[in-house]
């Protein structure tokens, strides 16, 4: 039987991956070879991943702006390259990479083009709705990470729910999960920690859509009762000088310190006590479910995919979006009871490691690009003839 050639389309992916690549990278990493064929299409800005990522071929194509006539004919030599390899699956990723993925693929008369959707569409303005309206009608699937995101779709941009597959992110708990004592002491001494001081931290991009103004004035009101607390902030971003200055205004100089960005989020959160997230709008969150496969408690606002990962008193607390008082408030009735902390860190792994483990992210990945091309050959043999046809009118 000859494996199904699928073509990974996304923006680009940097020297910092964000949650989006991250997922596609492990899912490409782990699939089965024997019954897939991978290739990874960067539009940009991925030289050092396409001589260096050894799970795939990978295609950069040096699209930049939907502006310039050049670039279109990047997308012209990229639906070759699908018609050339026979590429039975086109999946796109983020707000580029579905425009142009989706175009090239419907001039390649693509069997199917699945549009991948993790945010919650805080970004949705007119412009952009009539752009994915149009797009809806070249593409075949939806694959979204929450089900949030699915009643989003559904709404905003009429979408029929049976076009949407809920498919969980995935994460290598194992990695997470392992908590060693000389992790622990060595990630103290290198941030200077004191052993017994909790710790609190939030591994975000230092964004407005993040709120991390509200994490550090909820940091502030927990600061006040224990005096050796520390905050970590694990992310970096153009807001870091005004998140300082409030670091600053607040007088906890000495107990946040920004790390910006780590390649060892692991080591960071064996010495958390808890796990924040004090977003505006969110998918589903790498970030907390990270902090639920190393065992902590969450505090997070009530927002997008949240509620999802989060059962309020459960595994931790949800609080109102942009209320550092209720977050504050969440924190401290953690770190007031270690019990309670041990219960909900508890609760957080034994989610994590069911919803989220690795083997069952891939294994229901695979099954959906089965299905798909198991009906495109079911059309084939009945006669259909619905090649780069569009599925919604």
């Amino acid at each position: 039987m000859d494996r199904i050639r699928i073509a990974f389309v996304i923006d680009e992916i940097g020297e910092h991956p964000g949650g989006t690549e991250r997922q596609l990278l492990l899912l490409i990493k782990h699939m089965d070879k024997t019954r897939f064929e991978p290739y990874l299409i960067c539009l940009r800005g991925s030289h050092r991943l396409a001589s260096s990522f050894g799970s795939c071929p990978v295609r950069v194509i040096d699209f930049h702006s939907f502006y310039s006539p050049a670039d279109y004919l990047k997308l012209i030599g990229l639906s070759r390259f699908f018609r050339e390899k026979r590429i039975d699956i086109v999946q796109t990723h983020l707000r580029d990479g579905n425009i142009a993925g989706t175009l090239a693929a419907r001039l390649a008369g693509a069997a199917n083009i699945v549009s991948t959707r993790r945010t919650h569409g805080y970004w949705y303005n007119r412009a952009e709705l009539v752009i994915l309206k149009t797009l809806r009608r070249m593409t075949t699937g939806y694959l979204v990470n929450s089900n949030v995101i699915k009643r989003l779709l559904t709404e905003a941009e009429n979408i029929p729910s049976e076009k949407i597959e809920v498919i969980y992110n995935g994460v290598e708990t194992s990695v997470f999960s392992s908590k060693s004592e000389d992790m622990k002491l060595g990630s103290r001494r290198a941030l200077g920690i004191p052993d017994g001081c909790p710790v609190v931290a939030i591994v975000a991009n230092l964004r407005p859509i993040k709120a991390i103004d509200v994490f550090l004035r909820a940091s502030a009101i927990v600061a006040a009762r224990y005096s050796d607390a520390r905050f970590l902030i694990a992310g970096e971003g153009h807001e870091r000088e005004n998140l300082a200055a409030l670091v600053r205004e607040s007088g906890i100089e000495d107990r946040v310190v920004f790390l910006g960005k780590r390649d060892d989020i692991s080591a960071i959160l064996s010495i958390s006590s808890v796990g924040v997230l004090s977003s505006r709008s969110e998918g589903l969150s790498n970030a907390i479910i990270e902090y639920m496969a190393m065992g902590l408690p969450v505090v997070c606002t009530d927002v997008g995919g949240n509620p999802e990962l989060v059962e309020d008193g459960r595994n931790g607390f949800l609080v109102p979006a942009s209320d550092h008082a209720a977050m504050a408030k969440a924190i401290l009735r953690i770190l007031d009871s270690p019990e309670l902390m041990k219960k909900m860190g508890k609760e957080s792994l034994k989610k994590a490691q069911d919803m989220f483990g690795l083997d069952g992210y891939i294994r229901r990945t695979e099954e959906y690009y089965l299905r798909l091309a198991g009906q495109r050959a079911r059309d084939m043999r009945a006669g259909a003839s619905t090649i780069g046809q569009p599925e919604f009118m």
